[in-house]
């Protein structure tokens, strides 16, 4: 069973006031420079949120939240300035599922403010931006772009809420 809730009333929350355990940054200005190295060192089943503030920057990379990578939360500083770019895309040598720039899979995911892109245009198959099998994920004033298969919501509960989805094929599957 698949349930997408998009909202669209503002909440009156400042995300200034969040606590972050580690800082994203590209220019090497915060506790590290990638989000996978966080994510790899992030506690494993957590049962208390895992914050990490990424700043802005386009940081092309492909991240896997594991199963076992329970209660992160990625915050960013507005979706029109952290990105986070891929450029997989079904082939030969990927599958579907290999394809996403970031593949969540650890439930009581959160994000905010951020862009999940997968930049491959016209002429591919499939080439997913985000893949999210989380249960009780939530997602709040994100963009997801991509030409086909922008957004793959498998399984379970997720919430979407002040978010922009774009895509020209199957852009939510």
């Amino acid at each position: 069973m698949i349930m997408i809730l998009i909202m669209v009333e503002s909440p009156c929350a400042n995300h200034e006031e969040e606590v972050f355990q580690t800082i994203v940054a590209k220019d090497g200005s915060g506790n590290y420079k990638t989000i996978a190295e966080v994510v790899a060192t992030a506690p494993n089943n957590s049962q208390t949120r895992y914050s990490l503030k990424i700043k802005a920057g386009v940081y092309q990379e492909n991240v896997v939240v594991a199963k076992e990578k329970q209660n992160l939360a990625f915050i960013g500083v507005g979706a029109d300035m952290t990105i986070i770019n891929g450029k997989k895309f079904v082939g030969p040598e990927t599958n579907l599922f290999d394809s996403a720039t970031v593949d969540i899979n650890g439930d009581h995911f959160i994000a905010k403010y951020i862009t999940f892109n997968n930049s491959v245009g016209p002429g591919v198959m499939q080439a997913v931006a985000l893949k999210n099998t989380a249960n009780n994920s939530a997602f709040y004033m994100c963009n997801f772009n991509g030409y086909q298969d922008t957004l793959f919501g498998d399984k379970w509960y997720q919430f979407f809420r002040e978010c922009s989805i774009y895509g020209s094929v199957d852009f939510i599957f």
